[in-house]
């Protein structure tokens, strides 16, 4: 089954037997064996049948309990269930798989053992060595230490292993040492080793407690190696078991690394001095260290044979190196370097092979390694342009560098940090920022950049109030003025009214809250930096209180029209502001310099008298008045409440008025008698009326609370009312039959009526108790009563018996229509209808149609009625039985037809000429009694009644009618008219004709309009246009006089007796006359023409044009000459033209165009705009224009008598040597004139500045003889600092004496100061052939010709003593990097220099350089070692102590005398004369941080000088001065 850790905490997944589905054949093959080893007879307790076992499974470790194990994946095999190897460690816990033991295990446990968990299998090695990985983890760590034994081994038997195990077996289950079997007890008691990882443990000493952990075993061993040398290809055996000891309680565990079991012999491994730079070596840079590698240490020395092949040549493109390399006796390693030669050229990758010889199945079977070699290329560092900031901001240097090696380490000098990219915020000036970039091989550059930091501007209020008042607009604060970006910050208390915008120096502001102070602050941008003040400009405000006027003196409570009631305010204020409601009369006081105001009061109420003045301290006005509360009390007013109304003799009537005042004075009338009450104390009467009639109760008192008492007693009226006497006040006592609404009315607004009726009548409304009215219908004809009773509301008292009403009830009568006409024409009087008469109440309906013109009345029984309506109508008639009075139900009705009348309708012409016979008129045909009139005319009769013949004889609107009677017997009542409009003949004008026109021209000539047949005539030489209108235009092309006439017809066609005629002048056009009509002028020159025609008196007039948008000036315009000053903006020759037209008699001539051309001013351009050279250099100034053949001329001027070599000439370029004898700036300025088709231009001037040469020098920091065989040499002593360096086989600021060769070689040192201008300095470096030498022999420094034994300690050369070179300084100064090598001698005694060698700081001894391995003050063709390279000497000696090998009474030859160090406090220690330790320690040039490289120690306690085994080493301060031993190439 699987079983996985705890969600959270997913970290250890283990797979048991059951659930792997897999063989112990497939198990091992796929979990454990690794490369080199062939497998077969695997079983698992004996059976190689597929695993069910859960003491057995695979694992995968993740995450922490990776980190804690050790061990990705594997095997896992416990002594109880595999599963409950999962954490987190949740206590003890095991499984009882009730197992037996295992006899190996019983003999390693020391007990008895259960549980057994065994795998086996044989193998085949392919090389001579077996080895694979575990950890071994239980629940008994660390509570059952030296008691119970869980126990697991690994037991491996065959050809040549002897043991004491089955099968001659030994266990490789060991600790390390090889001594002891792994076990609980072993690893408790080992009291100089931590073999353990203790998550969950009782606290053991060499197992300290891990927290947090994810397995649950209470302890780990660390990840062991089980080894074991074999024969190759020989068949071994091996048992991997593991077994509960004592019980089967708790669990123990072996985890087994995945594919770890393997037979490969020795490995290659292959590491580079610089690996940050990849798995690659790089020439000049990174060297490659190779390692063949034993899994264990060997018993005697051990050599390992290779072949060197590849692309790479050895010896040429890499030091010798040798083909076999020699594991020492007891060792695991043996390492060979390949350092590339830096050739600068460029080769690409070359490789280098070594293919390492080992025994195995396979004979001469080989491990190859490939080393990669790649080229190096010089290194460049750029720091990135010149910029500009504000004092305040940052700015950000990113620098870059290219060439070289990756990574770089970038370092801005003076910044904390190796960023590329840093933001700086230095204060305002010209600050110089430099770049030191660092590349992989540890090649130095620099590179310099200049940032400006412009100051921020600080601005000031140069206006505005600090003292306001609230409330207050207009309050104006103001800055200075031109500035960019204005930031105003006003406080909230205060709001803005106008301005305080980024574009406005000043805000308008009105305070709102009374404070102090208020900042009002602006900040702005200066215009020109484009910076901002760091800080805005705060004006502080102080917003005075308003003052709050209060009243020291006043009754607030008075009374209604009491006079002298006085008010007062405070005193010594200004413009007192009294406000009175209109209720009061000021009497004195209330003016602008009064504090009191006395006041009578009008009106009873609440009022309010209000005060405002300003305070003289602060001139602020209250915002609004101070107000006083006056309460005017009113005279009292008694009110009577009682009954109003009330019965007579009726007793108990009470009368009340308000309670609670003083003085009642109660006054009744003689007809009431007072039963109670009516006292001065009383509040009430109680009266009984004795006489009906209307009386006045009245009542006054005084009011306690006020003292008033009302001006006049209040009455009240009291109704004393009767008995009442019910009576009909409406109703009929004679009603018809069935006539309903018979209404019966008693008085009204009386209560409880009762209605008595016959049976005989039926009641359609009223007749309730409410009601004081019935409304009936009588049903039968005869005589009948109805009664009424009620109680008067008022008094509700009733009648003592009810009234009768008496009732007739009559038949209804029957009308009818007895005369009358049916057909009638409309408007046609006196048509009579009548119905019966000696009625009464006759009712007449007539329709709205007719009109009653007699009769029609109640008393008339006709009507008579004309119709003014045609259609069909009906006419109604009722009355009313005289005798009875009764109305029949239904009126008589009559139909009626009412015909219209006829419309005569005349057609014939509307207009007609005068005396013109002939218009014929006629109107409809058919009808009867025609009636012809003619007003104005002569009648003719026409062929037929219905037509007329007329001749007209009256100028104007005549008129004819008729009239006639239709077939209905109608005739229209007037008779229609129709007009004619009798016209005169028409008498023609041609209007408004011109007297004189211009040949050519098109003049137009009009008469009256709305006419026809217009008739026009022209004199010759003229053409029109528009005839048969009342408008033509004509065009004469000769001069003279000439005639135009017109004729039209006018109405109907009458046409004028003569045509209308007028005559015009036709007169010459005048011609411009001058010969010259061409003129040119510079740009802003004036035109000169003076204008002529061939007509005297001849105006003129122009038009001004030009196709060129450069020229301005001209103008269109009018009169005798055209003088203007034109001007040409462009750089070409343009034209302006004139074109003129003259004019006389109103008539203008043909235009003249006059033509100006208008030179360009010339313009000087320099190329380049302006020019900086360096002192000594020539200018070169080439002159151009716009303006195409333009000439120059220039005059030349100094900044200073500093610069010279500069002239006066012309020309079109300036070539001149300028000398700058300052170290400064300077500058020549040349003011250059054109001229260009005779016109000056406008002058320019470039500016030449001339920038002043460096002063450089060369001092050699570094070796000057050197070798061929020598590392690269780095470059400095150049002054000023960043310039460069060049010459021969130099890359960079590296030197390499192996590519220059055997010479002498010129350097030179370059620099380019900040101007650009360079100057240089050169000195030699001698490079000798390579001296040979032999490790063992001395060495000559060539340098400084010192001698120096040596000795070869394994593969290396070291010197035999200590490096002493350079010049001694005393121990109480710091080495400088001044270009001189310094050194202190012991107790600054130059003597122990010659006997000890020199100590130096360790940057002095790198010259100055951080890279491992550098030569630094070593001899050509040494270097100072680095840390790997003093650890492969230690570790020769490092069974023997390799202290004791290397001090000056070793056996190594080393020879290390104990002199003492000089730390860098200049204080001396460990030396010789100690009594306590004598020591000296020995540089690394490997760094360790930013301020430390490591060191090696050799010291010697003075009472056991022979045995002193160690080498310390520990990372020292870079200032501490120490022995210097040199390492040979």
């Amino acid at each position: 089954m699987m079983i996985a850790a705890l969600p959270a905490r997913a970290q250890l997944t283990v797979v048991e037997g059951s659930a792997m589905a897999m063989t112990p054949e497939q198990l091992v093959a796929n979990w454990l064996i690794g490369e080199g080893v062939a497998i077969s007879n695997v079983t698992y307790n004996g059976s190689s049948l597929p695993i069910s076992s859960n003491q057995i499974g695979t694992f995968v470790a993740e995450g922490p309990a990776l980190g804690q194990l050790g061990i990705a994946s594997g095997i896992l095999m416990t002594s109880g269930q595999a599963s409950l190897a999962i954490g987190p460690n949740s206590g003890n816990t095991g499984a009882n798989t009730g197992g037996t033991g295992d006899p190996d295990l019983t003999i390693i446990a020391g007990t008895s053992t259960f549980d057994k968990c065994v795998l086996e299998f044989d193998f085949i090695p392919e090389s001579d060595t077996i080895e694979f990985r575990y950890v071994f983890g239980s629940e008994e760590f660390y509570d059952y230490c030296s008691s119970i034994n869980d126990a697991f081994g690994f037991f491996l038997s065959g050809p040549g292993i002897t043991g004491p195990y089955s099968n001659s077996a030994d266990n490789i289950a060991l600790l390390p040492g090889g001594a002891l079997p792994v076990t609980i007890n072993n690893m408790c008691n080992d009291q100089t080793t931590n073999w353990c990882n203790q998550p969950n443990g009782n606290g053991f000493q060499n197992c300290p407690e891990v927290q947090g952990a994810y397995l649950q075993y209470d302890g780990f061993s660390y990840v062991f190696t089980a080894w074991h040398a074999v024969t190759p290809c020989s068949t071994y055996h091996i048992k991997l078991a593991i077994g509960d000891a004592v019980d089967h309680i708790l669990d123990s565990g072996v985890f087994l690394e995945k594919n770890s079991f393997s037979s490969v012999g020795v490995t290659v491994n292959t590491s580079f001095s610089v690996p940050s730079l990849g798995e690659r070596a790089i020439e000049g840079c990174s060297n490659a260290t190779v390692s063949v590698v034993s899994p264990e240490a060997v018993s005697q020395p051990y050599t390992i044979y290779f072949t060197i092949s590849g692309t790479a040549v050895n010896g040429v493109d890499y030091t010798q190196i040798p083909d076999s390399l020699v594991i020492p006796a007891g060792q695991t390693t043996a390492s060979l370097i390949i350092q590339p030669l830096y050739d600068g050229i460029t080769e690409g990758t070359e490789t280098v092979i070594l293919s390492f010889i080992q025994q195995g199945c396979t004979p001469n079977q080989t491990l190859n390694d490939t080393i990669l070699i790649d080229d190096n290329t010089p290194f460049f560092v750029n720091a990135g342009g010149d910029d500009t900031i504000c004092a305040g901001d940052s700015a950000t240097l990113s620098g870059t560098g290219w060439g070289g090696q990756r990574p770089y380490e970038y370092t801005w000098e003076g910044i904390t940090g190796h960023d590329s990219i840093v933001n700086v915020s230095p204060p305002p000036g010209i600050h110089q920022y430099i770049l030191l970039v660092e590349e992989g091989c540890g090649v130095p550059e620099r590179d310099t950049l200049e940032l400006l930091v412009h100051p921020l501007p600080v601005p000031i209020f140069t206006f505005g109030e600090s003292s306001v008042c609230p409330g207050i607009p207009g309050n104006v604060y103001t800055t200075d003025a031109g500035k960019l970006n204005y930031i105003w910050t006003i406080p909230p208390e205060a709001t803005v009214t106008t301005g305080g915008t980024t574009s406005d120096n000043s805000v308008t502001l009105t305070w709102t809250t009374v404070g102090a102070p208020y900042p009002v602050s602006v900040n702005y941008t200066d215009p020109v930096t484009l910076c901002s003040g760091e800080n805005p400009e705060i004006f502080e405000v102080t917003v005075n209180s308003l003052p709050v006027p209060v009243f020291i003196a006043g009754e607030n409570s008075v009374c209604l029209n009491i006079a002298g009631n006085a008010y007062i305010t405070e005193p010594g204020k200004l413009n007192y502001v009294w406000s009175i409601p209109p209720e009061a009369t000021v009497t004195a006081g209330g003016g602008p310099n009064d504090d009191i105001i006395v006041l009578t009061w009008n009106t009873a109420g609440n009022f309010s008298i209000g005060i405002n003045y300003t305070e003289p301290t602060t001139q602020c006005t209250a915002a609004s008045a101070s107000t006083f509360d006056v309460i005017v009390k009113p005279l009292p007013d008694p009110t009577i409440t009682g009954e109003s109304s009330v019965c007579l003799n009726i007793p108990g009537n009470v009368y009340t008025t308000q309670s609670g005042k003083s003085t009642y004075i109660w006054v009744v009338p003689l007809e009431a008698t007072i039963t109670a009450g009516g006292g001065l104390n009383d509040s009430t009467v109680t009266i009984t009326w004795t006489s009906a009639g209307t009386y006045t109760v009245t009542v006054n008192y005084t009011e306690p609370t006020t003292q008033c008492t009302a001006a006049n007693a209040t009455g009240y009226s009291v109704l004393v009312n009767p008995l009442p006497t019910p009576a009909f006040t409406n109703g009929e006592s004679s009603v018809c039959l069935n006539i309903p609404g018979q209404v019966y009315t008693a008085e009204p607004n009386k209560s409880n009526y009762i209605w008595a009726v016959p049976p005989e009548a039926t009641i359609t409304t009223g007749g309730g108790p409410g009601d004081n009215s019935i409304t009936l219908t009588w049903n039968t004809v005869g005589n009948y009563s109805i009664s009424v009773n009620y109680t008067e509301p008022s008094t509700q008292c009733t009648a003592a018996t009810p009234t009768l009403f008496d009732v007739t009830v009559n038949a209804l009568p029957d009308p009818t229509f007895i005369s009358g006409e049916n057909s009638v024409c409309l408007n046609i009087p006196d048509k009579i209808y009548t119905t019966q008469a000696g009625k009464t109440d006759y009712t007449w309906v007539v329709p709205p149609e007719a009109t009653v013109t007699a009769g029609g009345g109640v008393n008339d029984n006709s009507v008579t009625l004309t119709w003014n309506t045609a259609g069909t109508y009906t006419v109604t008639v009722n009355y009313t039985e005289s005798t009875t009075q009764c109305t029949a139900v239904n009126p008589a009705s009559y139909q009626v037809t009412v015909n219209p009348l006829p419309v005569p309708i005349i057609s014939g012409p509307a207009i007609a000429c005068v005396n013109t016979p002939g218009p014929v008129y006629f109107t409809l045909a058919g009808m009867s009694g025609y009636t012809w009139t003619v007003n104005g005319g002569t009648p003719a009769s026409g062929t037929t009644p219905d037509t007329l013949l007329v001749t007209w004889t009256s100028i104007g609107l005549n008129s004819i009618t008729v009239n006639y009677t239709d077939l209905n017997g109608c005739r229209a009542a007037t008779p229609s008219i129709f007009s004619v409009d009798v016209a005169l003949l028409p008498v023609p004008t041609i209007t408004n004709p011109p007297n004189s026109t211009c040949p050519d021209a098109i003049t137009s000539f009009a008469t009256q309009s709305g006419m026809s047949g217009y008739i026009w005539t022209v004199s010759p030489d003229g053409s029109f246009t528009g005839g048969g209108t009342d408008q033509i235009d004509i065009t004469w092309t000769t001069t003279g006089l000439k005639e135009v006439t017109v004729n039209y017809q006018m109405g109907p066609g009458c046409t004028g007796a003569a045509p209308g005629s007028t005559s015009v002048m036709v007169n010459p056009r005048p011609v411009v006359i001058n010969s010259i009509t061409t003129d040119s002028i510079c740009s802003a020159g004036t035109t000169g023409y003076i204008l002529q025609a061939d007509l005297a008196g001849s105006t003129f007039a122009w038009r001004a044009f030009s196709s060129s948008p450069s020229l301005s000036g001209f103008t269109s315009g009018s009169g005798e000459n055209i003088i203007q000053s034109i001007v040409n903006s462009g750089y070409s020759i343009e034209t302006a033209t004139y074109r003129v037209a003259a004019t006389a008699n109103n008539c203008s001539g043909d235009s003249a165009d006059f033509i100006v051309t208008v030179f360009p001013v010339a313009d000087v351009l320099f190329d380049p705009t302006s020019q900086e050279i360096c002192s000594g250099q020539t200018t070169g100034l080439v002159l151009q224009s716009n303006v195409a053949g333009a000439t120059f001329s220039w005059t030349a001027s100094a900044s200073s008598p500093d610069i010279s070599g500069y002239s006066d000439g012309s020309g079109d370029w300036i070539q001149q040597m300028l000398t700058n004898s300052v170290y400064m700036p300077g500058w020549a300025t040349y003011q250059v004139a054109p001229t260009a088709n005779g016109c000056f231009g406008t002058s320019n001037s470039a500016i030449v500045t001339v920038n002043p040469l460096p002063v450089v020098t060369f001092t050699a920091c570094f070796d000057t003889i050197t070798n061929v065989s020598a590392k690269p040499i780095w470059l400095s002593g150049g002054t000023p600092a960043n310039g460069i360096y060049t010459g021969n086989s130099i890359n960079g600021r590296l030197f390499y004496p192996g590519i220059a060769g055997a010479g002498t070689h010129e350097i030179t040192y370059i620099y380019f100061n900040d101007f650009g201008c360079t100057d240089s300095s050169s000195l030699t470096i001698q490079v000798a052939d390579p001296v040979s030498h032999i490790c063992g022999d001395n060495l000559t420094d060539i340098r400084d010709d010192q001698s120096y034994p040596t000795v070869l300690i394994g593969t290396q050369c070291w010197m035999a003593s200590n490096l002493n070179f350079g010049n001694v300084v005393g121990s109480s100064q710091m080495q400088r990097n001044n270009c001189l090598t310094e050194k202190y001698c012991l107790n600054d005694n130059p003597v122990n220099c010659s006997t000890y060698g020199g100590m130096y700081q360790w940057s002095e001894m790198m010259r100055y350089r951080s890279a491992e391995g550098e030569q630094g003050l070593c001899p050509p063709g040494w270097h100072v070692p680095g840390e790997t390279e003093w650890n492969t000497l230690i570790s020769i000696y490092i069974s023997n102590g390799a202290g004791n090998a290397l001090k000056y009474s070793g056996f190594s030859g080393f020879n290390a005398l104990l002199e003492g160090i000089r730390f860098h406090n200049s204080v001396w220690k460990f030396q010789a004369v100690s009594s306590v330790l004598n020591s000296s320690l020995f540089w690394s040039s490997t760094l360790h941080g930013p301020e430390k490289a490591w060191a090696h120690g050799i010291n010697d306690v003075p009472t056991n000088r022979e045995y002193t085994p160690s080498v310390s080493f520990y990372p020292a301060l870079r200032s501490n001065a120490f022995l210097v031993r040199c390492l040979k190439d």
